[in-house]
């Protein structure tokens, strides 16, 4: 036990050091823009399908407490949910082998750096919340009592109010049951099954499921980068959107070897224990279920972060259930240790890759929102802003930003900040602005007033005001930049002809840098 609790508080400093410098991220402001009422409909409307009772509670009290500028408390949150499991996971097993192979257990998914998005992104506590709530269900029900019972029921109802992951722990129980046919103990499942139930009457709108013919495919993909998460294969940079990394080219094998090793436990014994048919089912219900639902977005969400997490806790799971009562001599135990620390080992990598994506994606929402800060007086309140992670999955308008940063606070950089940001970060900022039409491109008309201070087009270092730009032949780039180091088009088409260059003045100090660039001669002058 002194060990695990060193590995759970080594771990979470590792992690909570990894997430330092990120923020809101995707879904995070779906909700702190959108769920800031406290009406029932902000509760109980689904979110992607799932119902998310309790995590939007949680998030509900962080918005009112710490606000949405600190994500410190939020990190602190989803990893001690992470945490959670891991500990749950090292107690179910130290009741079914020994000691030494519990912690390998834990440690399996302590670790699991393909499941990243569980462990280091505060929005998936919805998701450990099922998880920890389920496995917590069918530990009550090991005791085989009325207050396990009781313990089990509640624990169903949390499972199923934090996210979909709770349909398939409430599946699993229900297996459970059914298997012991405990028949009176069925209601342990049908109390909170009712709530359910009326809920999805009430709120849900069931989406058309995925054709057919891309389920089998998806479980398949689904399933064997599962295993290939589970022996530390490498996927593709949390960046990709498209690649697997070693994900399928190790896990199909595996899945292949797994599959086999389960067929002949089976021959052997002829039976299957109660619980290990429940977390065989479970495993297969949330593989299929995940097919059904998202299969329609396309392969790529097969091995998707969060389900990889889901899939390798039951794994491990049902490996340690098969593996109840089976004496493993010290040898075994050792070689299977070297497994376990040669798969961390392994993750390390994919944690690292994981935590630098979403530290880059929290510089540049911070340096994109402090550039809105400076133009909130020119942008209208259904700008969107494309600038923030999760565009165009997570619409958020200007105005509701403000609204939200004006209640809950803003994770937005101040100008000082904004001036020293890396690069890609000053970027996006600058794409922001040239997005908000700080910097539009408009035709010379014949009313135009004449210009003034006529020179030869180059650079220009405009605070405020409109430039004349006069083009004697062949087309003309405009070029601009104001945080960046590299300059960005400001028109969507090279200008040919006169044409105007209003620069609209906001609340920074900061002056822009126009490039004007042709092959023949160019004239840019000062209006009055």
């Amino acid at each position: 036990m002194i060990v695990l609790v060193a590995l759970l508080a080594g771990c979470g400093a590792f992690f909570y050091y990894l997430t330092r410098g990120t923020t809101l991220w995707f879904d995070d402001w779906s909700w702190a823009i959108h769920r800031r009422s406290w009406t029932p409909a902000v509760f109980l409307v689904p979110h992607n399908d799932h119902l998310s009772l309790i995590p939007v509670t949680i998030y509900k009290v962080l918005f009112a407490t710490v606000g949405i500028g600190d994500y410190r408390p939020y990190r602190l949150l989803v990893i001690a949910a992470h945490l959670g499991c891991a500990a749950i996971v090292f107690l179910y097993a130290r009741r079914r082998v020994a000691p030494e192979l519990a912690l390998c257990a834990a440690v399996l998914v302590l670790f699991n750096g393909p499941g990243w998005q569980n462990i280091l992104w505060p929005f998936q506590i919805a998701w450990l919340i099922s998880v920890g709530a389920g496995l917590g269900a069918l530990m009550a029900l090991d005791r085989g009592d009325r207050r396990g019972d009781v313990v089990a029921c509640v624990l169903v109802a949390v499972a199923l109010a934090s996210s979909g992951v709770g349909i398939v722990m409430a599946i699993g129980v229900g297996v459970d049951l059914l298997s012991r046919r405990r028949w009176r103990a069925l209601w342990v499942l049908a109390a909170p099954g009712v709530l359910y139930g009326l809920w999805w009457i009430s709120y849900q709108q069931p989406a058309a499921p995925s054709p057919f013919g891309k389920i089998p495919r998806f479980i398949v993909n689904e399933g064997s980068a599962t295993f290939g998460a589970l022996i530390g294969a490498h996927p593709a940079p949390a960046w990709s959107a498209t690649g697997t990394g070693m994900l399928l080219t190790l896990g199909r094998p595996a899945a292949a070897v797994g599959v086999v090793l389960l067929i002949v436990w089976l021959v052997r014994t002829r039976a299957m224990p109660p619980r290990a048919a429940a977390l065989l089912v479970m495993l297969g219900s949330f593989w299929g279920l995940t097919a059904i639902t998202r299969a329609w977005l396309g392969g790529n969400q097969a091995w998707a972060s969060r389900y990889l997490y889901v899939g390798v806790l039951l794994i491990v799971l049902l490996v340690v259930e098969l593996a109840h009562d089976v004496w493993v001599p010290m040898a075994g135990r050792v070689v299977v240790g070297l497994g376990v620390l040669a798969v961390c080992a392994s993750n390390i990598g994919t944690f690292r890759d994981a935590a630098f994506y979403l530290r880059t994606w929290g510089q540049m929402t911070r340096a994109s929102l402090g550039a809105l800060a400076a133009a909130r007086g020119l942008v209208p309140s259904d700008f969107v802003i494309r600038e923030l992670p999760g565009f165009p999955f997570v619409v958020v308008h200007a105005g509701e930003y403000f609204a939200a940063a004006g209640a809950s606070g803003t994770p937005a950089d101040t100008p000082a900040q904004l001036a020293a940001a890396p690069e890609q970060a000053r970027l996006a900022a600058d794409q922001l602005l040239l997005g908000a039409g700080e910097v539009t491109i408009k035709r010379v008309s014949a009313a135009a007033p004449p210009p003034v201070s006529c020179v030869p087009a180059g650079h220009f270092t405009v605070t405020s005001g409109d430039l004349r730009v006069a083009v004697h032949g062949s087309a003309t780039t405009i070029l601009a930049r104001r945080y960046a180091d590299v300059y960005q088009s400001a028109a969507s088409a090279p200008v040919r002809g006169s044409a105007t260059i209003q620069i609209r003045a906001d609340s920074a100090s900061r002056p822009w840098q126009l490039s004007v660039a042709s092959s023949t001669p160019v004239t840019a002058c000062r209006l009055r």
